[in-house]
């Protein structure tokens, strides 16, 4: 099981091609990757997960679940995905897009059961 914990500086991009400027402090970084690690482990504790499986990587998706890939050799990636649209997804991204095109296996995604009973 692997979870990317993204910058804190990188959850707020510029809005509409203007730059934000945020301030966050070293501690402020630690203490919020802490807090996604703590959230990380706790959820995967009641499952059977050898510790040699379970990956806690830090910075963009797109770079970092690719790139473990390759380096485990895996044949298939299963990744959690949310459909956002308009205003939501224009701050939020396309972050399952981008691991998609980046990886070179197969991969499953798995919707939320929220998302399995909404009505397209």
């Amino acid at each position: 099981m692997t979870h990317v914990c993204r910058p804190l500086v990188a959850l707020f991009p510029g809005v509409v091609m203007e730059a934000t400027i945020l301030t966050v402090t070293p501690e402020q970084e630690k203490a919020y990757e802490a807090g996604v690690r703590r959230q990380f482990y706790k959820a995967i504790g009641s499952y059977s997960v050898s510790p040699k499986r379970r990956h806690f990587l830090r910075g963009d998706p797109a770079t970092e679940l690719p790139s473990l890939a390759r380096s485990l050799k895996v044949g298939m990636v299963v990744m959690g995905a949310v459909s956002r649209t308009g205003l939501k997804r224009m701050f939020i991204g396309h972050t399952a897009e981008h691991v998609l095109d980046a990886l070179s296996c197969d991969v499953l995604i798995v919707k939320p059961p929220e998302l399995r009973a909404a009505k397209s």
